[in-house]
């Protein structure tokens, strides 16, 4: 196969397929901290903080969307394969490329250098982005209660050197009232899907307006084991290894190494882009090129992170926080070869 250096352009878009930060804000009566409307809009802090009837009532938990001042992860290869194998047959990008979403605005590119390699004859229907598993994050937000006090990242439980991304026991607290030092997740119950960083040993009121936010590092490969009182959060036995999101095997995660994470996605999936309908035929005179793009979130609008709290008795506490999901659409497209 032939291969030669090519620079190749990310554009950060306001388009979503993990989670719905490219919606616009909630307003009002859509205003919720318990995810009611977030297929059609998102529940920013500062808008839950002016709108009382979505606040949190007494000992009640809930999240909202903050701003991350920092978002940060690498990609490292862009595969290509076919909905009935699990695994890739094909590479077209090789590389090492960080990318801090927090930098950039929705429409802008980024020049990205990296190693492209031919794709033997036939036709493709799937791609693979292996990316890193950890994500660095610096987020802040308001209290959603009107008070005026702010939250941040700290550093109290920033670092994760907790490698165990296979028994949640052994990294994750599910408490309202965390104290477990040695577990630095945490989520209220057993009936929650997500996972947060912990800001502090103990839920916390504290104004953090004088501070400054801390980065944090959040393991995504930390979620796959996660289940809930209702069972797992992932179909598991779609493709040996995979933690898939549905149970035909149109979006699945697994480990790739120790600290890189393999994603698959196939042209079912919303926001992945084939040329035809039933994929991309390469040819010796037509290869794949390729188009991914990751939410900006360098806007006027708060985007990036989320944060969980609770109402403790009438106070109104922080638990945890969490980047905001990946983000990203991916277009594969035609690439003429004299």
């Amino acid at each position: 196969m032939i291969k030669y250096i090519l620079t190749l352009f990310l554009t950060l878009t306001s388009f979503e397929i993990f989670a719905a930060a490219s919606l616009p804000n909630c307003s009002n009566s859509d205003l919720s901290m318990n995810g009611a409307n977030e297929d059609s809009c998102i529940s920013t802090c500062s808008a839950i903080a002016d709108y009382s009837s979505a606040q949190l009532s007494s000992n009640n938990n809930g999240f909202c969307i903050g701003n991350a001042t920092e978002s940060k992860f690498n990609i490292y290869k862009v595969q290509l394969g076919t909905s009935t194998s699990a695994e890739p047959t094909c590479i077209i990008w090789n590389g090492d490329f960080e990318v801090n979403k927090s930098s950039y605005a929705p429409g802008s590119s980024i020049s990205i250098p990296g190693v492209y390699q031919n794709c033997s004859n036939g036709t493709y229907d799937t791609v693979f982005l292996t990316i890193s598993r950890n994500e660095t994050f610096a987020a802040d937000t308001v209290f959603p209660d009107g008070s005026g006090k702010i939250v941040r990242t700290t550093s109290t439980f920033g670092s994760d050197d907790i490698d165990d991304n296979t028994t949640p026991s052994d990294y994750v607290e599910s408490s309202q009232s965390h104290s477990d030092d040695d577990l630095p997740y945490v989520r209220p119950s057993t009936g929650w899907s997500n996972i947060y960083k912990k800001l502090s040993s103990t839920p916390s009121s504290t104004d953090l307006a004088s501070s400054s936010n801390a980065a944090m590092i959040y393991d995504w490969a930390k979620l796959h084991p996660i289940t809930t009182s209702g069972g797992s959060n992932y179909y598991t036995n779609v493709f040996s290894g995979w933690y898939c999101e549905d149970s035909n095997g149109n979006l699945c995660e697994k480990l790739d190494g120790d600290n890189r994470l393999l994603i698959r996605l196939t042209s079912s999936v919303d926001g992945v882009s084939f040329p035809t309908s039933s994929g991309i035929e390469v040819t010796d005179t037509n290869q794949p090129g390729w188009d991914i793009g990751y939410f900006g979130l360098n806007t006027s609008t708060e985007r990036g992170a989320i944060f969980l709290w609770r109402n403790d008795s009438g106070t109104l506490k922080y638990l945890g926080v969490k980047p905001g999901d990946a983000g990203l659409q991916v277009t594969i497209s035609n690439s003429n070869v004299e």
